[in-house]
């Protein structure tokens, strides 16, 4: 090293080391600093994309739960509008001066609220509003200050509910900052009151990470909630409608926002992690301090290499023996690399094996969540809940009791998620019990025919198919038949060669010959808009179990529409 040293002090700006080293200078600034600005662009892409998947994934889930709210909150309404005391309420004159009758029912109308109350986390309070402010209220845990004291109720759209502000007040004197849903109530036509549903804000803000900010309009574009006060969320006119929102950025944020019925649901989430300009100028500083830091280790190896043979060379000269000069073995690179090669290919048909499985457990779970959108667990324990009720109020062997009966064993197959086959026999009974339900809600105006080939019976194929059709058939066909004409639901099944044949056909009005197609083309395209669900359904998971040529194809005309399903014959071992 120290001969090195002198030789460069020697040789100075033309010394062997300085040449090098502004050679790989030139030669590695400029690439390091292309793929600089190259990673550094990726990295904000990816960063960005990354970031906007996972502030879209936390929309969609607070999204549902809003979607659920409103749900519950209808049910909830049109509960208390089913029960007789609440028309009593509305329509008494004075609810302060009330005889020993009507006061019991006003006890029995206060239960039922509490009851609704405290069936929801989410719901905090349910409050009863009259035109001259007489207010029956749940009052659960504490109370709740008047919703609709500063709300201009002439304003108030009369066909649909309303977000307004609320701030909830507990027994210790502490107040939150929340909502409340409005529903107007009519009594003989004239809106006389409101049904006021208080929220909790906070079982909702348990669904969101600390760092967003959520804010709520109402159908009049005005902030109905935000959980930061002190940070104003403009108003996005989102014309997304669903999970999926809308997202504008701006510098270090976004914003979502999409619509839910009248109402606009905004996130919003600020100084977002890798997407700051002075990162980017931090990573190009660095990969051009790494090109010159690289540029002098690679002219020092090189240097060292080139004086460490000058001065053999000077020595073998100096000294004349011919026995001084070294031979080195080279190392066998192609012998490392076709190892390596085998091994990643062993490694390989490992991976695809493990890619199969995975895939195979997919498709089940992807066949379990399209089972699982029929119904949610709760509503079986709440049609429970109604037949005993009505077997208390009306007896046995009546048509509540009766339909509610069927409809609970309906729930009961379609929640069983650890069978995904069953046999043709359980599915028409399935069917048969879902016809006998819109025979009672229709008073029997129409007929059904049943034409089952006996031997294919118990052939098994996917649960909950049928069902789905049917009801296709009656809401789409049958429902819009003119008075006079007795509607007709033909089912038909039949075996061909190795396949099962099924159809499900109604003499409703028919489909439009460019509707059709439309939707034919979805169906082979596995498109097909939410309005029809059930064709979605069914034709994705045939599809999943048995491949693209099977699933369903649509015939329509005139006073006659028929919908056939095509999967292969598989009987159980």
């Amino acid at each position: 090293m120290n001969k090195m040293i002198k030789t460069i002090k020697m040789f100075r700006g033309n010394s062997v080391f300085f040449k090098t080293l502004k050679k790989f200078i030139l030669i590695s600034i400029i690439p390091f600093l292309i793929i600089s600005v190259f990673f550094s662009l990726h990295y904000y892409r990816t960063m960005k994309t990354e970031y906007t998947d996972l502030a879209s994934n936390d929309y969609s889930r607070i999204y549902r739960v809003f979607d659920q709210l409103f749900s519950s909150t209808d049910h909830i309404f049109y509960t208390l509008c089913s029960d007789p005391s609440l028309e009593l309420f509305f329509s008494m004159p004075d609810p302060n001066n009330v005889n020993a009758q009507d006061y019991a029912q006003l006890m029995h109308l206060n239960t039922l609220l509490n009851t609704q109350a405290n069936i929801f986390d989410s719901i905090y309070s349910i409050q009863l509003y009259r035109d001259n402010e007489y207010i029956l209220s749940s009052a659960i845990d504490g109370f709740v200050n008047n919703s609709l004291q500063n709300v201009d109720t002439s304003e108030v759209p009369s066909t649909m509910e309303v977000l307004l502000p609320c701030t909830i007040t507990d027994t210790d004197g502490k107040t939150t900052r929340s909502f409340c849903i409005c529903y107007n109530y009519y009594y003989l036509g004239r809106r006389c009151g409101y049904v006021v549903i208080n929220i909790e804000a906070d079982t909702i803000l348990r669904e969101l990470p600390k760092e967003y900010v959520l804010s709520v309009f109402n159908f009049q574009n005005t902030s109905v909630f935000s959980n930061d006060p002190d940070f104003e969320i403009k108003y996005s006119d989102s014309t997304a409608s669903g999970e999926i929102p809308s997202i504008k950025q701006e510098n270090s944020a976004l914003q979502l926002s999409s619509r839910s019925r009248n109402n606009t649901i905004c996130l919003y989430t600020h100084n977002i992690p890798g997407m700051h300009i002075s990162s980017i100028i931090y990573m190009i500083l660095l990969c051009l301090l790494l090109s010159l830091l690289t540029a002098f280790i690679i002219s020092l190896i090189v240097s060292v290499d080139s004086y460490h043979m000058l001065q053999k060379i000077i020595f073998n000269i100096d000294s004349c023996d011919e026995n001084s000069i070294q031979q080195h073995a080279s190392i066998n690179e192609l012998t490392y690399i076709s190892d390596n090669i085998i091994h990643l290919h062993a490694k390989n048909q490992s991976l695809e094996t493990v890619l199969a499985n995975k895939m195979n457990e997919m498709r089940q779970m992807q066949n379990t969540m399209l089972q699982m959108q029929f119904t949610p667990h709760f509503l079986f324990n709440t049609l429970n809940a109604v037949n005993l009720i009505a077997l208390r109020e009306l007896g046995p062997e009546n048509e509540i009791e009766h339909i509610t009966v069927l409809l609970c064993d309906l729930l009961s197959l379609a929640l069983n998620t650890n069978r995904y086959m069953i046999s043709v026999k359980e599915e028409l009974d399935y069917t048969k019990k879902y016809v006998e339900i819109e025979q009672i809600k229709s008073k029997n105006d129409f007929d059904t025919f049943w034409d089952i080939d006996p031997q294919i019976l118990e052939y098994k194929i996917p649960k909950l198919i049928f069902q789905p059709l049917v009801e296709n058939a009656f809401r789409h066909g049958i429902k819009y038949l003119p008075p006079e004409k007795r509607g007709k639901l033909i089912i038909t099944g039949r075996q061909e060669n190795t396949s099962l044949i099924f159809e499900i056909e109604d003499n409703g009005p028919g489909i439009h010959p460019e509707k059709l197609q439309l939707l034919q083309d979805q169906l082979e395209n596995n498109t097909i808009s939410k309005n029809h669900i059930g064709l979605a359904n069914v034709n994705s998971r045939i599809r999943l179990f048995y491949g693209d040529i099977y699933g369903l194809h649509i015939f329509s005309k005139p006073s006659q529409t028929i919908i056939r399903i095509t999967i292969p014959k598989n009987k159980f071992e």
